[in-house]
């Protein structure tokens, strides 16, 4: 790694363009400073701009070690752009590939979050600066390219892969009851160790959990142990479906009764009798899960618990009773919607092609999916691995006998019939 020259730096200087990048000398370049105040509107907060704009600094003057002028180039055409980019990544070490149609940047651990960072806000400067500084015209379609693709993945033709040092989620979901019992020794409240409980009994996301009303459980329902909640593209219309089994449902009754009812005065029978009056429904748009009696859980509050608790469960580092769930798992609270998927499954796997193919189509609706087929296909291949290694396990055991590298793999029959049901259930659902 180059160490980046110290030439560029953010200024504050007020009137109609107030944020500006300037070098040693006082220069500036004209667009960039526009796109950077534009940025500045643009963003939620000053800190988040100001994480943006640093990382820009720190590109330029990493840059500027392999190319001068890098401001300069930067705004001239895609092409100088790309290639201001391309010389920020090798001054910081950064691998990266030319893919067919975006380049792949693969950050070296120590520096994933500054090139990541670096990526995503020069996304943000060349999404502001087309049309303007970049050409438009067929000579320099590649101007199109550069539009932003959601979370650290910056601009499409720049893809940033995933942080090394993250460890990546398990695919065998087996982790709730061990969660759920770290959770209790580290003295976690009654909401909080529900919401881990409606997360993996109804297979529904964070916010829904947390977001859940007194409305959604006990007005819109119309069926019993049902209740809504916001889907993921609409959060304010709760109209999506969810079922608990009877168990949890009651258990939260209970919490509501108990507990809640403590804090915020509000028995369950009153509650009920909220609920039938229309006149007065209104009153119940009020987090069930809540710590205050007030607002609902605080979001990075319920996965600072699941994190301690998965630390505590010894599912960060390798666990010898469940070997599938391998070294440094990176354990959250969203996982319990796997597991909730990996259950589904388990219940339909030695149904018919037919039959398991409906099966799907109801998973598909209940967990909203938009591209339900290819969600399927994700989680019928993590199933598929633990339902293999479940069989290894069991075999070994029962033939008393394993290989030098501690497993005995299927046999390539059992593969055979797996991949034929697997050919036959995809006919059905296309």
């Amino acid at each position: 790694m180059t160490a980046p020259l110290n030439i560029y730096r953010l200024a504050y200087v007020g009137g109609p363009v107030p944020w500006r990048i300037v070098d040693a000398e006082g220069n500036q370049v004209g667009d960039l400073c526009n796109a950077l105040s534009k940025l500045a509107e643009r963003e939620n907060g000053l800190s988040r701009f100001r994480r943006w704009a640093s990382a820009i600094c720190w590109a330029l003057n990493m840059a500027e070690a392999r190319v001068s002028g890098a401001a300069e180039l930067l705004c001239s055409s895609v092409l100088r752009f790309r290639k201001v980019v391309k010389a920020m990544l090798s001054a910081a070490g950064a691998h990266f590939k030319d893919k067919v149609d975006y380049i792949f940047v693969s950050p070296t651990e120590r520096l994933w979050s500054k090139v990541s960072d670096a990526i995503v806000a020069l996304g943000k400067i060349a999404d502001l600066m087309v049309g303007r500084c970049f050409d438009k015209s067929p000579a320099n379609r590649e101007a199109d390219k550069i539009r932003q693709k959601g979370f650290r993945t910056a601009f499409r033709y720049f893809v940033v892969g995933r942080n090394p040092s993250a460890a990546p989620r398990t695919g065998d979901p087996r982790v709730h009851d061990r969660l759920r019992q770290a959770l209790e020794d580290i003295g976690a409240s009654e909401p909080i160790i529900l919401a881990g409980d409606i997360a993996r009994y109804a297979g529904k996301r964070s916010f829904q959990v947390r977001e859940l009303t007194l409305f959604d459980l006990f007005v819109t329902p119309t069926e019993d142990f049902e209740f809504r909640c916001g889907s993921k593209g609409d959060r304010d219309r709760h109209s999506e479906r969810g079922s608990l089994p009877p168990t949890i449902y009651n258990r939260l009754l209970a919490y509501i009764a108990g507990p809640r009812a403590e804090l915020t005065g509000w028995t369950l029978e009153q509650i009920r009798l909220v609920a039938k009056d229309p006149k007065r429904r209104e009153q119940l748009k009020v987090p069930v899960l809540t710590e205050d009696g007030k607002n609902p859980i605080a979001y990075n509050r319920l996965y600072r618990f699941y994190r301690v608790a998965a630390k505590k469960a010894g599912l960060y580092y390798r666990d010898d009773r469940y070997p599938d769930v391998a070294v440094r798992k990176y354990v959250t609270f969203h996982l319990l919607r796997h597991e909730y998927v990996h259950d589904w499954l388990d219940r339909i796997i030695d149904l018919s092609p037919e039959a398991y193919a409906r099966e799907i189509r109801a998973l598909i609706s209940y967990m909203n999916w938009k591209s339900g087929v290819a969600m399927v296909a994700w989680y019928s291949h993590h199933h598929e691995l633990k339902i293999m290694r479940m069989s290894v396990a069991e075999q070994n055991a029962l033939l008393d006998c394993r290989l030098e590298e501690g497993s005995l793999l299927p046999t390539a029959s059992s593969l055979m019939m797996r991949r034929k049901r697997a050919e036959a259930i995809m006919d059905c659902l296309l």
